[in-house]
């Protein structure tokens, strides 16, 4: 099997299991031998970016009432949650966010949010925090961490 075909299979096997652990997805593609970062230390995720767009994501809900964005976050008292959001472009077909090379910095904090809302209103949330620790072209080194 080709790389490619592995890692479009892994791609979409993230999507449609949102809550399998990014450690273990992590595992899964250094058992295929791919995306690895020689100065990872296993702690580190890595999302694969295509044409500048990110073709993995943490989180996602592909409900119709779902709602998903990425956004680089800096402290704020006065906005929602204390955070200023700065939101990333929604992409088409395969990807998810228009995230071009350079647009983030080593430190810079990131959330991915994934909201689904029931048929009565009610709001599931499901949110992912990171900080960079690499942007390059074809893949978004990020690391874990708390809000």
């Amino acid at each position: 099997m080709e790389t490619h075909e592995i890692r479009r299979i892994i791609g979409v096997w993230t999507a449609s299991h949102p809550d399998v652990p990014m450690e273990a997805i992590h595992d899964l593609r250094l058992a295929f031998g791919l995306e690895t970062v020689p100065e990872d230390d296993g702690n580190n995720v890595v999302l694969r970016k295509e044409l500048g767009a990110l073709v993995e994501v943490p989180v996602y809900c592909g409900h119709p009432r779902g709602k998903n964005w990425m956004a680089k976050i800096t402290p704020d008292p006065a906005s929602p949650g204390g955070l200023h959001r700065d939101f990333f472009k929604r992409a088409k077909g395969k990807y998810y966010y228009m995230v071009p090379s350079g647009s983030l910095s080593p430190g810079d904090r990131v959330e991915f949010g994934a909201d689904y809302y029931t048929g009565s209103g009610r709001r599931e949330k499901k949110r992912w925090y990171g900080v960079v620790v690499e942007d390059r072209e074809s893949v978004l080194i990020l690391r874990e961490e708390s809000k």
